[in-house]
């Protein structure tokens, strides 16, 4: 199930991970079975990120800044990202 949870982190994010080998069709269907434990990972950090943001700035630079952060760590999930 490793290279399965690496593939659809991957994915869902711009964090580098680099696969060993291809993969399956098989591992292909596993990795979408990931993609909620890597949304809650970082539903989890944003969450972390706005308590820190609202106790230290006012709410519209926190906002901003961490609705930067989230496009920045998904890059918003655009397609042509995605092209190589």
């Amino acid at each position: 199930m490793k290279i399965p949870l690496l593939a659809a982190l991957q994915f869902l994010t711009i964090i580098p991970v680099r696969l060993p080998r291809a993969l399956t069709a098989r591992e292909q269907g596993q990795a979408l079975l990931c993609y909620p434990l890597i949304g809650l990972g970082m539903g989890a950090a944003l969450a972390v990120a706005a308590l820190l943001l609202d106790s230290a700035l006012p709410p519209l630079p926190a906002a901003a800044l961490l609705l930067a952060l989230w496009v920045g760590l998904s890059l918003a999930l655009l397609p042509f990202d995605r092209v190589q």
